[in-house]
């Protein structure tokens, strides 16, 4: 494992001021500073130091110099202090040039509950695609150019290591978890948002086993990024299963099913049903925090009748509670599948309004031909999860227990349906914290959905 290379002009800076400091405070002249910066390479003075290091020893520097001495000088202004500031100057300096690691599952970061500012994201899903990447200095520059930034990474290597105990191990670099090569990639956000530019990236298409890792990021033998923790989690397999359903529509007054039609896919083109399955497995992975999703198709299911009408509230909850009875036992005696998801071909609800819904878990009922289809799937199996809805103008519906809000924002207590505006500055939310008990009561029990 490689150390953190400081600049040799860095390094000659601070050794000669250290000199000079303890030559002023021993009473030899500075000018001998001077002599040995014009009569010795950077690397003679490393050398220099080295040996000082070995042949005094601490107890001897400390009386020599005189630390009480120094820290008086120091806090009273005068050479010492322009010293001191000097060094700290160049370790600020060192600092605010190096670039961010970003590990990357589905979002490198995070907003904060207590400030509201951007974090970076440190848990991730073990054993699943993982991309480390960082922003190329200067790569934002008008005129910067794909093949400026494959040149700049041409040098650069990441390095990453199994820490345990707070000790990182160099026997555990991720070689063996299908790394592919570095790259350079464009990533555009908004106009005046400052992560846009150039990054260097890299991919491990199985992921780090559980655990905890530090990244490292290098030019040649120079760190060029602040070194970063994360930690790799167990997490548990998505067992869903999928069901065509044949639904009645009284403003219709017909029934429908969608087993022959198209739906459009996340790349914009429309596919067979026979497609579905596949696709589900392939977005829900690409943005849930799993390593495994396994999605089973199951027949047909006839609701074609008044009992099942999609444009009215009771209809609505009677299809959802149908899905529900799909559930099945395995032989330990543990439910088969976490989520049950109806396709539905057009949209529920009056006037055909709704993209999807669910009363909670296990089923959502999803409607198969609209636009937004696969990110529908994800929105409504997060209601499962007691996710709220991140809707403005005062229509989302917050579950402030687990998915708390900007400052200032107006909408509806998830649990209790009460119109809430977030308190100021960031604050204590524990007045709307609610039990997944108390969650199922109130909105299971009441029929109220989650759209």
């Amino acid at each position: 494992m490689r150390k953190l290379i400081t600049r040799k002009r860095i390094i000659s800076r601070y050794l000669c001021l250290v000199f000079a400091l303890t030559l002023m405070l021993t009473g030899l002249p500075l000018e001998a500073v001077g002599a040995a910066e014009q009569n010795n390479t950077d690397d003679e003075i490393v050398s220099v130091a080295e040996e000082t290091a070995e042949e005094i020893s601490a107890e001897e520097t400390a009386e020599e110099i005189g630390a009480e001495e120094t820290a008086e000088e120091i806090s009273s202004g005068g050479p010492a202090k322009e010293i001191a500031e000097v060094i700290e100057e160049d370790k600020a300096d060192a600092a605010s040039s190096l670039g961010t690691i970003e590990i990357n599952q589905c979002f490198s970061y995070h907003t904060g509950i207590n400030d509201g500012k951007q974090e970076l994201m440190n848990q991730f899903a073990a054993g699943k695609k993982t991309v480390v990447m960082m922003k190329i200095p200067g790569s934002d520059a008008a005129g910067y150019t794909q093949a400026q930034a494959e040149q700049e990474i041409g040098d650069y290597t990441l390095e990453v290591y199994a820490v345990k105990n707070g000790v990182e191990s160099s026997n555990a670099e991720l070689s063996s978890y299908g790394e592919e090569g570095g790259f350079a990639v464009k990533i555009a956000f908004d106009d005046d948002c400052e992560k846009a530019g150039y990054y260097a990236a890299t991919t491990f298409d199985n992921g780090p086993d559980p655990g905890t890792y530090k990244f490292h990021w290098y030019k040649g033998e120079e760190e060029i990024a602040e070194a970063r923790t994360a930690t790799f989690f167990e997490t548990k397999p998505l067992n869903i299963l999928i069901v065509p359903v044949k639904a009645y529509y009284s403003e219709k007054k017909e029934a429908i099913s969608c087993k022959g039609d198209s739906f459009v896919g996340i790349d914009d083109k429309t596919h067979p049903w026979t497609d579905l399955r596949n696709s589900v497995e392939t977005y829900l992975l690409d943005v849930y925090p799993v390593k495994e999703v396994n999605v089973t198709e199951g027949s047909e299911l006839d609701l074609g009748n008044a009992t099942y009408d999609l444009c009215d509230d009771d209809g609505m909850y009677n299809v959802w509670e149908r899905l529900t009875k799909l559930q099945t036992k395995k032989k330990d005696g543990k439910e088969r599948y976490d989520l049950i998801l109806g396709f539905i071909r057009d949209n529920p609800g009056k006037g055909g309004t709704l993209a999807g819904y669910t009363y909670g878990k296990p089923a959502n009922i999803i409607t198969y031909q609209d636009s937004d289809m696969l990110p529908t799937v994800a929105h409504e199996i997060a209601h499962c999860y007691l996710i709220g809805d991140e809707y403005g103008g005062g229509m989302g519906s917050y579950n402030l227990r687990v998915n708390y809000t900007v400052d200032g924002y107006t909408g509806r207590d998830l649990v209790t349906q009460e119109t809430f505006t977030t308190p100021g500055k960031f604050p204590k939310a524990n007045s709307y914290w609610k039990t997944p008990a108390m969650f199922k009561k109130t909105v299971k029990g009441s029929k109220k959905n989650l759209i």
